[in-house]
């Protein structure tokens, strides 16, 4: 069953830092968001509320199902955050499978990270990846995590040539399925890449 998020009144702060104040924003079930906006807005402050990472200051995040009905429990998150949070001196095909049942050596791993990565790539250590491959490496263990109700990304596409940005835009899409994507981005052709519907952060965070 596909997850929605609303947040009603948000509050956030940091010491004198006002993030949040009174902030309401919406996620429909199965659909895809790109909030955008300068750093500092409080994009990567949001996700992390949203997951419980964070603790807000005020407000609700209330989780809902495809009627709009409360959900009773959490959800389970795929999370591609901003730091990669690989084993650097595993290969990439062994991030992915410790993350599995067992430590799956399953075949669909390799054949997942292949639609992404070049197959001289797969069994290197990650710390010899560049940032951009990295970064598909953790996309890959975020989309193989098929009990996830809600799949969030924070700037995924970070390292990657605009041919590189396609194909992982390609691979996402074809994952998703029916669950909740949001995404933080740099710009309005990533959003478009994902189908995304853009929140400017700018706009909905002016304390002025």
């Amino acid at each position: 069953m596909s997850t929605g998020v609303e947040i009603k009144g948000l509050k956030k702060s940091f010491g004198d830092n006002l993030i949040f104040d009174g902030f309401y924003l919406s996620f429909s079930p199965g659909g895809s968001y790109a909030i955008m906006g300068r750093s500092g807005l409080g994009k990567t402050t949001l996700l992390k509320i949203i997951m419980g990472l964070l603790k807000a200051d005020g407000g609700d995040i209330i989780f809902t199902d495809e009627t709009g009905k409360k959900l009773l429990g959490k959800p389970e998150f795929a999370v591609v955050f901003q730091e990669d949070r690989l084993c650097e001196y595993l290969s990439a095909r062994e991030n992915i499978s410790m993350c599995m049942r067992g430590f799956s050596e399953d075949p669909s791993v390799v054949r997942e990270l292949s639609r992404v990565l070049s197959e001289d790539s797969l069994n290197r250590p990650v710390r010899e990846l560049s940032g951009g491959q990295k970064r598909r490496v953790a996309i890959v263990r975020a989309m193989m995590r098929t009990d996830a109700d809600i799949i969030i990304m924070d700037e995924p596409f970070t390292g990657m040539d605009e041919d590189t940005k396609r194909t992982v835009a390609d691979y996402i899409n074809s994952r998703k399925q029916k669950r909740l994507l949001i995404i933080s981005v740099h710009s309005r052709e990533e959003a478009k890449l994902l189908n995304a519907e853009i929140t400017d952060m700018g706009s909905l965070t002016d304390h002025s």
